[in-house]
């Protein structure tokens, strides 16, 4: 019996996110950002979150961050982090778990780096303030983090501003940053958008093998379905603020089952496409809504190519269909 309880704690899951809903309280109206989702993440596992630009992916990460501010709010559900809920900590408990137990890359790395300090002083505050470290020790936990992360000659590197970084070099240090308390979660919000393609290589593989040495669990938030086959295990599809497919990588790229999915899809170029001069790359007719004028029933279905009178009537349920759940009375 003991055994069995053992196992049944290991097996629970790292990170919970159950029923929450976000809203935007704005003078022209209720803007509701998230929409009652449900996400689970294992230990050492990485559930990527994908959609188009006003969805709801970073909203989503700001949540399980709690970071979201003023005129925002987080309305209903629990964000449980080994069990703990999140939403009833303290601000001082969650300053203590934010960049320990958990940390975030963001998409644009001089958003997430401070122009007027070194990057070894900013890499110190962080260890001083969550693990305790002396100076001395602070600055060569910096370095060897800078060396993890394939920076050249990290003890010079410490001493630059943002400023004297590439972008791919800046990236490295937020990754540095985000690494050296060593979380259990880390959420990556687009972290390769703003860099070239060879750049955008190279930190994925190196954020792929850091997971593996640090057994540390992932969300990957992007828009781009190829940085999900990468790296992801799991992957949730978010439309206007609802998840409305969540599955396995392998089968959401094998039996995609949302017409949203089946569009992002079709939109990928591959390499036997072959265009003359009057085609043009296939994109989902129409714009995500705006959250204050949402359209009856299927969020979707003002852009659905398999929209019914029905789909205006209410919002489908999240349905499991042998594991593989869908927000689609079509699917």
């Amino acid at each position: 019996m003991a055994q069995e309880k053992k196992n049944n704690k290991a097996q629970s899951p790292l990170l919970e996110v159950k029923g929450v809903e976000v809203a935007f309280f704005l003078r022209q109206g209720v803007a509701r950002a998230i929409n009652h989702i449900d996400l689970i993440i294992n230990k050492g596992e990485t559930l990527g979150i994908v959609g188009e630009s006003g969805c709801g992916k970073s909203v989503t990460a700001a949540a399980i961050m709690r970071l979201i501010e003023e005129p925002g709010k987080i309305l209903n559900g629990e964000i449980l982090l080994e069990g703990v809920d999140l939403l009833k900590l303290s601000n001082r408990e969650m300053r203590h778990i934010r960049g320990n137990s958990m940390a975030m890359i963001f998409q644009d790395p001089m958003s997430g780096l401070n122009p007027v300090l070194s990057i070894g002083k900013q890499m110190c505050e962080t260890l001083i303030l969550h693990k305790g470290m002396k100076k001395r020790q602070a600055l060569e936990r910096a370095e060897f983090m800078l060396r993890e992360v394939g920076m050249p000659n990290p003890g010079d590197q410490l001493k630059r501003f943002p400023h004297e970084l590439s972008g791919g070099m800046r990236q490295r240090v937020l990754i540095a940053m985000a690494l050296s308390c060593e979380p259990k979660l880390l959420i990556a919000d687009e972290p390769t958008t703003a860099l070239d393609v060879t750049i955008q290589a190279q930190i994925l593989e190196l954020m792929r093998e850091l997971q593996k040495k640090y057994d540390m669990a992932m969300l990957m938030i992007t828009h781009d379905l190829g940085v999900i086959a990468e790296i992801a295990d799991k992957v949730a599809v978010m439309y206007a603020g609802d998840v409305v497919e969540q599955t396995t990588v392998a089968d959401l790229f094998d039996n995609p089952r949302h017409p949203y999915t089946k569009g992002l899809m079709k939109a990928i170029p591959t390499m036997e496409d072959k265009f003359s001069k009057e085609d043009r790359l296939y994109n989902i007719p129409g714009m995500v809504p705006t959250l204050l004028e949402l359209p009856p029933g299927c969020r979707f279905q003002t852009r659905c190519p398999l929209a019914t009178k029905e789909c205006t009537l209410k919002n489908p349920d999240l349905l499991n269909h042998e594991g593989h759940l869908v927000r689609c009375i079509h699917a």
